[in-house]
């Protein structure tokens, strides 16, 4: 079965943020669990990019993005 399009939020690799500071924004800013905030940092830092969800809505897409990008992360979305 083929999966549904969609946006899809990526948080990108720079030399600024700390394994430590990726986690803190994803846990306390967009409520991601303690260990899928570790493993996203684990999988930017290992990959150069980690993908942080799929979402119908552009809008709410956007808002995420925005949020990562306030906080000094380097994010991104595509519909896919």
């Amino acid at each position: 079965m083929a999966r549904e399009r969609a946006w899809v939020v990526q948080l990108h690799d720079d030399d600024i943020n700390t394994i430590e500071g990726v986690v803190y924004v994803l846990h306390e800013v967009l409520g991601f669990p303690i260990e899928g905030g570790v493993q996203a940092a684990r999988d930017v830092d290992k990959n150069g990019t980690a993908v942080l969800g799929r979402y119908e809505s552009q809008e709410h897409a956007e808002a995420l993005v925005a949020q990562l990008q306030i906080f000094g992360l380097w994010a991104s979305m595509k519909w896919t």
